[in-house]
Formats: structure tokens, sequence, C-alpha cells
């Protein structure tokens, strides 16, 4: 779900203790930010980027974040990214443009057809149930928490960034937001 939808919603207190919940969570990395494990995507930057999973099984976030490191047990920490874990990895180019006041968002959009859902869902290659099921999960459940191409516009024209990219995949949007 778009947060600023779910606010509008009436969802402000679970939003609200979401954020406050994965803000306690990075927090904690400035006393033991070598804690999690250098996240796979790294290996091709110049420097290592750690990964936190944040929330429970089914709400389970990717938080990407390097370190800067004041003693060998404390630093400062720097958050590229938070991602949904069933989301597919970032690249290490995605995650390289994170570095330098950029941010990304991958996200489905609301209006994709049910023909691209179709198309996306057969390319996975799932068991005739499974591929029913999860077509059936975007159709009455996911299309309607996502958000489209102008609401995300006008997300950017009302934030910090400067420039924005908007690039429409089969069912998603990825917006490259540059300061």
């Amino acid at each position: 779900m778009c947060i600023r939808t779910g606010i509008q919603e009436g969802s402000f207190d679970q939003a609200e203790s979401w954020f406050n919940g994965i803000i306690a969570a990075i927090r904690t990395r400035e006393d033991l930010p070598n804690r999690c494990p250098i996240a796979d995507e790294s290996e091709d930057l110049e420097q290592e980027v750690h990964l936190l999973l944040y929330g429970n099984r089914y709400h389970k976030y990717r938080v990407y974040y390097s370190i800067q490191q004041r003693t060998p047990s404390t630093g400062n920490v720097r958050v590229f990214h938070v991602r949904h874990w069933a989301r597919k990895s970032l690249s290490s180019t995605q995650l390289r443009k994170l570095k330098g006041g950029r941010g990304i968002i991958i996200d489905l959009r609301r209006d994709a057809s049910q023909k691209s859902i179709n198309e996306l869902v057969d390319l996975i290659g799932l068991s005739w149930g499974s591929s029913v099921f999860t077509k059936l999960t975007f159709r009455f459940m996911l299309l309607k928490r996502a958000c489209t191409r102008s609401e995300f516009e006008k997300f950017v024209s009302q934030s910090e960034f400067h420039h924005a990219e908007i690039e429409e995949t089969l069912t998603g949007l990825e917006i490259t937001l540059q300061k």
C-alpha cells in the first residue's frame, strides 16, 4: 500500500507504528553496526553494504546500509534503501545510484491490466493452483493498494527531489529520484 494512501484511509497509527519500529531497528546499528551480514549485492561496490531484515513473517523488509566506523564496535549508519523482502533484490547498479542523493521506488501500478498480470505470473512458472491464487491476489488485493503514475508524479512534485524518471514495467513503476 502506498503510505500516503494508508494514512488517508485512517491507518495512520499502523503506519506510524511501522515507521517508528523500523527507525528503532536502524538505530540499533549505531551500537553494533557489524551485527548484520554483508549483502550479496555489495560485491561490485567499493564499500560494504550490510543487510538488516526487519519485520515479521509476511511483513519483512530489507534495509540496505553502510557503516562509517568510529571504533571497532561503533559507527555511523547510512541507510540506502528499504525494500519489501518479497521484491527482487537490488542490483549493484541500483545500490550505486542510491549512494549519491538518489532514491529508487519500485512498486506495483494500480492500472496494470489483467493481461499484464497473467503474463507476469505465467513467466514465473508456478503450478496451476499457485498461478490462479497469485493472479487473484493481484486482482482483488494488491492492485487496490497500489498507486498510479499520476499519484507518484504528484508525490514527487511535493518532495525534496528535483528530478524523477518514471518507467512503466509490465505491472509496475520504477521511479528513480534525484536531489
